[in-house]
């Protein structure tokens, strides 16, 4: 995986930004919430700009020191020192931004260009139709070939019993007696008291109009 390829974003025909989305941009919206969508929802609708953009950033201001540590067989110190910024496993002599101050100017400056390149990629011809096919991808297990988890009911369904009327009859008399009646009631009731029977609330809770 190396940046150009990245950079490709939604015109990748290899597979290779499924794996960048699953693997870098997944850590930056966080896990659990990617998880939750991935398979429901297409990335643009759950994933920002931003998130795409630093994902991307990330990658570039670590994979020199990723590579050196790997080819070095070291998990700390590195001498390969980080693009954008100077801390964590990266221990170069010259700093490219003072240690604990972030992200150097120059590192900023590139995370609105990526910011521009995403917002335009997912915007461009063929966008909609490779998020579709990563959210199939994802419903068939993705890259590490876990699927979607299919929860059963925590409780069997029982209809009740009963002879009141037909089930297959929705207009049973019965109801249309109780119905009858109730309203009824509550005319005769109004009237004896001198009040509208289409202002008066038939259940005797008095609600004013929500007002916006």
């Amino acid at each position: 995986m190396t940046l150009a390829e990245i950079l490709k974003m939604r015109t990748d025909t290899t597979g290779v930004y499924f794996e960048f989305i699953e693997f870098f941009i997944s850590c930056v919206i966080g896990k659990n919430h990617f998880k939750s969508y991935r398979c429901d929802k297409l990335l643009s609708e759950f994933a920002t700009v931003s998130d795409e953009a630093m994902a991307i950033l990330i990658f570039e201001n670590n994979i020199e020191t990723w590579i050196h540590m790997v080819e070095n067989n070291i998990t700390k110190k590195s001498l390969v020192v980080k693009k954008y910024t100077n801390g964590g496993s990266s221990k170069g002599e010259v700093a490219s931004s003072r240690r604990f101050h972030g992200w150097s100017s120059h590192g900023m400056n590139r995370f609105n260009e990526l910011f521009d390149l995403v917002k335009a990629d997912r915007t461009s011809e063929g966008a909609k139709s490779f998020e579709e096919s990563f959210q199939e991808f994802c419903v068939n297990g993705g890259v590490t070939g876990k699927g979607k988890k299919i929860m059963q009911p925590l409780f069997e369904e029982v209809q009740i019993r009963h002879e009141l009327w037909d089930e297959q009859d929705e207009s049973h008399p019965y109801l249309h007696i109780m119905q009858d009646e109730t309203v009824k009631s509550l005319k005769n009731s109004n009237e004896e008291n001198g009040e509208d029977s289409e202002d008066e609330d038939p259940f005797g809770v008095n609600v004013e109009p929500y007002q916006v």
